[in-house]
């Protein structure tokens, strides 16, 4: 009986758990309907140190793209940002969501090579010969 009365504890906990993030993130939702994408980026913040204290790595994943496109909407961001915030979060997780961000930053990777393909290949090109007297 008591096994049966943990168990059931821990269930209407999770559920309670799940439904408090439901309700955040509807504020969330709202906030970026309205363009308050500053108030919507505090929002997810918030979150995001919830789940970091939970060790919740479905809602940390989940925020991850949200200040991603929030800091889009407000700020320019560089490329090379956007890669390092990967780097940090796919050190901290566990398997599947690391593989998930992985993914996310190959694909990255892809884009930003297909925008910038001229440029590297540019890059890599010797513009003379080799000879002795050009290393100097």
């Amino acid at each position: 009986m008591k096994q049966l009365l943990t168990l059931f504890l821990i269930f209407i906990c999770s559920i309670c758990n799940a439904q408090n993030y439901e309700i955040q993130w509807k504020d969330v939702y709202q906030s970026e309907l309205n363009k308050h994408y500053k108030t919507a980026s505090n929002q997810v913040d918030k979150i995001y140190h919830k789940a970091v204290s939970e060790n919740n790595s479905r809602e940390i994943v989940k925020t991850f793209f949200y200040r991603n496109k929030l800091k889009g909407y407000i700020e320019i961001t560089d490329s090379n940002d956007i890669f390092n915030d990967i780097d940090k979060e796919i050190k901290n997780l566990n398997q599947p969501y690391k593989s998930i961000l992985q993914t996310y930053k190959a694909q990255l990777l892809t884009e930003y090579f297909s925008k910038n393909e001229y440029l590297i290949i540019e890059l890599d090109k010797v513009k003379e010969p080799y000879s002795k007297s050009n290393i100097e």
